[in-house]
């Protein structure tokens, strides 16, 4: 396990809780088609482009109604600008 990881996950979620180390672009889809839908999103990897397009555009089609999607450090691109502009009348950006 790498140190720290998981360690804000309460005892009684750990059984809920995995951790899968891979490459995005390879699991991400799998993930999500078996979780079915999901209440938020958290995009907190690689900070680039193009991860970061594919992930939220790909989890958005997961998300329950009254989603989050959230993301860790929109500033190295412009990936969070264009997918919010995409659904103009559905994310929104708080700082």
């Amino acid at each position: 396990m790498i140190s720290g990881v998981g360690c804000l996950v309460p005892d009684r979620f750990k059984e809920y809780w995995n951790l899968t180390i891979d490459d995005v672009s390879d699991i991400l889809e799998s993930v999500l088609t078996e979780l079915d839908k999901i209440d938020m999103f958290i995009h907190d990897s690689d900070h680039s482009y193009i991860v970061m397009s594919f992930e939220y555009n790909l989890a958005w089609n997961f998300l329950n109604d009254g989603r989050f999607l959230c993301s860790d450090d929109i500033t190295p691109s412009n990936a969070f600008d264009e997918f919010t502009e995409q659904y103009k009348n559905h994310p929104t950006n708080l700082h």
